[in-house]
């Protein structure tokens, strides 16, 4: 019997795959997109259904429907593997937990014990009233997988040693502590909230104390092997289609605050958990949607996060909008009051320079004062627009609302560019990693490349229109380095050939002119060693070897313009 990855490749397509997270346009055989995984104008994103595999020429990502899913959902491996065994209708069997390697214990260990904490909230009606006071439904209580950690120290911990997880497990999951009282449990007299990876794994929880004298009022799980806060925003496992669907994603602060936007429609929305919106969060969210919405508290805080949160943003090519609720309410909160108050703010977001605008218009006691909350708050948000012609827009919009020129308003925001906030650094990339420059490609290398694409191409093609033998006895030195050629690179190369050359009217003039071109480069850069040569042979005053090189000059030339004669 195949395997699952088999079974899951048989059944589907990439091209389907793919095309159900970004937009493909075909291209001959193939499909181009622009990609997913890096900000670009022009596509250079390329699929293959032939192979089951695609490639971008521009960041140089590529692989096959599973390597796709690994990167656009920001999961490994085994998440993608259930992402797509669940697409494909194809079962997985569960293991026993003693014969998986280490990650998938851990992982099964946070399953179990969500499963367990679930079970212990059943079992507390106090807790469960709390819940329902709150707003909360049953079903909704059942699709975020929320339980309750007893007041008692050792009671998940007793749960997963009869399970048969060890204390070392326990403790790299976050579940346990090792303290002068021994190990045992982190959360206790908690309702559990489970952290989801994107693939909808347990990776981690937040507990809210509940009948208990703890001052902490939260506590999240520490940083694991599986929970990088930094990485995960609550509910994107459950919003993720909706957000792709609405073209749109809602953040919020709180967990209470997602779990009942969820229930009350607005599926699109994911939240923050411990931790500020990072670069690594809106590169996720970048790969669902261009259109960002906030829903901060109206306070100081709410209002500082919601700046700090836009900059970067805007920088990323969101359209970022912010929803206004109106006193200090939080979204959980006013859904409680009444869901269609919720929707109607909604509808009413406002783009986040008109929403800071109107914000800080109420909150100033004179026009000078309006005016200085601007210049700190909303400058930095429109020097951190990507598009200039919606950066336009907006100084005209503010420079209306301050009652001043367009023109003070724009060399402001110049300085602000300049002189302003620290430019958004992408999480892959560290403060002292080196700046790497590429050195362009010479057009002879240029050129070379797709002939080596070509010859990879129509060697693979079940019915090639150019024999690759007659390209491989023409350009010998080319053939002998494509053995050398790994098979990423390979991959790359024949989708470039096939973007380039699939579609021609003519494909064997267009290879014809390709070659003739590839001849020329030869030429050229053979005339300027010749010319190099001679210009040293002039300077050693040797006119025997001068008048060789020279005559090498002569030949060249005369065969260069020959050629660009036929050109």
């Amino acid at each position: 019997m195949s395997s699952p990855v088999e079974q899951i490749k048989e059944k589907l397509d990439i091209a389907a795959v793919v095309g159900s997270y970004i937009k493909l346009e075909r291209a001959g055989g193939n499909f181009r997109a622009k990609c997913p995984f890096h900000n670009e104008k022009t596509p250079s994103f390329m699929v293959s259904p032939d192979r089951g595999t695609y490639h971008c020429f521009g960041c140089n990502k590529g692989g096959d429907i599973f390597s796709f899913v690994e990167e656009i959902e920001g999961t490994d491996f085994p998440g993608a593997l259930r992402v797509l065994a669940d697409r494909a209708g194809v079962v997985l069997t569960r293991e026993n937990p003693a014969e998986r390697n280490e990650r998938d214990r851990l992982f099964t260990l946070l399953s179990d014990v969500a499963l367990f904490y679930r079970r212990e909230l059943r079992k507390n009606t106090d807790a469960i009233q709390y819940l329902r006071k709150r707003g909360l439904l049953p079903a909704t209580i059942d699709e975020f997988q929320i339980g309750f950690a007893p007041n008692d120290w050792h009671v998940a911990e007793n749960y997963l040693r009869s399970r048969g997880y060890t204390e070392i497990e326990m403790e790299k999951t976050g579940m346990s502590i090792r303290s002068e009282r021994g190990i045992h449990d982190r959360f206790r007299s908690r309702i559990m909230f489970p952290l989801c990876d994107s693939s909808g794994r347990v990776v981690g929880f937040t507990g809210r104390v509940f009948n208990s004298d703890d001052p902490a009022k939260y506590v999240n799980s520490p940083e694991t092997p599986l929970y990088n806060k930094s990485k995960i925003l609550f509910g994107l496992s459950l919003a993720k289609t909706s957000i792709r669907e609405a073209g749109s994603a809602i953040l919020v602060e709180g967990q209470m605050d997602l779990i009942m936007a969820h229930q009350a429609g607005t599926k699109n929305s994911v939240a923050v958990s411990g931790t500020a919106l990072t670069g690594f969060h809106l590169e996720l969210l970048k790969r669902f949607a261009d259109k960002l919405l906030f829903s901060f508290d109206s306070d100081d805080a709410g209002l500082n996060a919601a700046k700090k949160s836009a900059i970067p943003a805007l920088r990323m090519g969101f359209d970022v909008q912010a929803i206004e609720l109106g006193g200090e309410k939080d979204p959980a909160d006013l859904i409680l009051e009444s869901p269609e108050k919720w929707h109607s703010a909604k509808r009413s977001a406002k783009h986040i320079v008109e929403f800071f605008l109107s914000v800080l218009q109420k909150r100033s006691p004179d026009k000078r004062a309006f005016r200085l909350a601007v210049e700190k708050n909303v400058l930095p948000i429109l020097a951190s627009i990507d598009s200039k012609i919606d950066q336009a827009h907006f100084i005209d919009v503010v420079a209306e609302f301050l009652d001043l020129s367009r023109d003070a308003v724009s060399e402001e925001v110049r300085k602000a560019m300049i002189h302003g906030e620290s430019e958004y650094v992408s999480p892959d990339k560290t403060e002292d990693a080196p700046i790497v420059k590429r050195t362009p490609a010479s057009r002879r290398e240029a050129v070379e490349r797709k002939i080596k694409g070509v010859i990879l191409w129509q060697q693979a093609a079940s019915e090639p229109i150019l024999p690759h033998e007659t390209i491989l006895s023409r350009y010998k030195e080319i053939a002998g380095a494509i053995a050398e050629i790994e098979e990423t690179e390979r991959n790359a190369l024949i989708f470039e050939a096939e973007a380039f050359y699939s579609g021609s009217s003519s494909l064997e003039n267009a290879i014809e002119e390709l070659f003739h071109n590839f001849e020329k480069e030869v030429i050229k850069d053979a005339l300027t060693e010749a010319m190099t040569e001679l210009r040293r042979a002039e300077l050693l005053h040797d006119s025997e070897k001068a008048g060789e090189i020279l005559g090498r000059c002569k030949f060249l030339s005369e065969k260069l313009n020959k050629l660009n004669v036929q050109s």
